[in-house]
């Protein structure tokens, strides 16, 4: 269980670094490279550190694999209309569906790298903490809120709430559907962002109405 705390350790730092490091001046290849490709480097590095995971893991969990196929169906509701109402309530509605799926060389880091982030804040960190005797209600909250503090670097303090209630469904969808369940919702919810659009308000629309392309400016 040591191992999964340093691979647990590891990947909260994950996206801190790359931030750190895509910030520095240069004009370094590596730093080129994650100014350009950094969510597809965080998607790889998180596959890699799940993957590590599950073979410490060797299927001694805390949390089930799979459970019924009804809570499955319903996370993928809540993982479309999360995203969607928070946006809304939030004065920043979004249009579904408005754009295509992202090319190959970002969805497929999208999609391993959610399989991963599941692996580690659902299973791995809940399992961990039940083993060195914490209650199963504390390890969700130190794994929910390790989760929000996860996503700092890239969405900022302010989506911290969101993440915390967003982790807080997701582990409630592992332990009653199965982590697979979880899987389907944290995708669903990823997905729907990335083919999302915002809405222009009408005020905004009246007011460009008319008004030239930048480009022929």
């Amino acid at each position: 269980m040591a191992v999964l705390l340093v691979v647990l350790a590891a990947h909260l730092a994950l996206p801190w670094v790359l931030a750190r490091l895509a910030r520095r001046s240069g004009e370094r290849r590596a730093v080129a490279v994650l100014r350009q490709h950094g969510t597809a480097v965080y998607g790889y590095a998180t596959t890699v550190l799940g993957t590590l995971a599950l073979i410490v893991l060797s299927g001694q969990t805390a949390v089930p694999w799979w459970q019924n196929w009804p809570v499955s169906v319903a996370a993928a509701g809540i993982g479309v209309v999360l995203p969607l109402l928070s946006a809304r309530l939030a004065g920043k509605p979004l249009r579904p569906f408005a754009r295509p799926l992202p090319p190959a060389g970002e969805l497929v880091p999208m999609v391993t790298g959610v399989a991963a982030e599941e692996v580690l804040w659902r299973l791995a960190a809940v399992t961990v903490a039940v083993h060195f005797g914490l209650p199963l209600a504390v390890a969700v909250v130190l794994a929910v809120a390790a989760f929000a503090v996860l996503h700092v670097p890239a969405s900022g303090p302010r989506a911290v709430p969101y993440q915390t209630v967003f982790g807080l469904l997701l582990t409630g969808i592992a332990l009653t559907g199965g982590l697979l369940a979880a899987l389907v919702c944290h995708l669903a919810h990823n997905l729907t962002l990335a083919c999302a659009r915002k809405l222009v308000p009408a005020r905004k629309r009246a007011k460009v109405a008319g008004v030239p392309p930048s480009s022929s400016w």
